[in-house]
């Protein structure tokens, strides 16, 4: 696998852009792992989608990884996906977003890969892992009228939490 630097953070998968939920990262191709605030949603997720899941050998198809974050994450790295079996090119300009799911804000990095089968049959895309530090609040002192503006990592206030997620495998049917 080839790292890759984000600044970016929870996880989902589909053939068609859409995603599911689950509480287990990798149960199955439209399934969600994430990391998730006191009300339930996600604080980071990664989410892939793949243009036609069920390609002929030697036909291109898109895969799409997202990384949404609601919350300040520091020393991102993302390991993509093992494309064996395939070749795999990423485009380049990876796009950089805001988005709304289930009613909460999201930064996102979205990374477009072209790959193509090179065998016929059942054939699965590997997850794509992300490692990185949460900023949390550090809650032992009192809280000042200061603390939106220092209240940073780079300051020392915020406590880093480490975190790791991986994406659902993403399954195709290669004729």
């Amino acid at each position: 696998t080839n790292p890759v630097q984000v600044d970016v953070v929870a996880v989902a998968s589909s053939h068609t852009g859409q995603t599911g939920q689950t509480g287990e990262a990798g149960a199955n191709p439209s399934s969600q792992a994430q990391a998730a605030d006191s009300q339930g949603a996600p604080d980071i997720f990664l989410e892939t989608s793949v243009s036609k899941p069920d390609p002929f050998v030697g036909e291109q198809v898109l895969y799409v990884l997202r990384v949404f974050t609601a919350v300040r994450i520091a020393n991102a790295n993302l390991d993509r996906p093992d494309f064996s079996g395939f070749s795999a090119n990423e485009l380049e300009g990876r796009k950089q977003y805001e988005a709304v799911r289930n009613g909460r804000n999201y930064q996102v990095i979205e990374a477009a890969i072209l790959i193509t089968p090179r065998k016929s049959g059942e054939t699965t895309v590997s997850p794509a892992t992300l490692r990185c530090d949460v900023a949390t609040r550090n809650s032992r002192r009192t809280p000042t009228p200061f603390d939106a503006f220092f209240d940073d990592p780079f300051f020392g206030r915020a406590h880093l939490e480490p975190r790791l997620l991986k994406s659902p495998a993403v399954e195709l049917n290669v004729r």
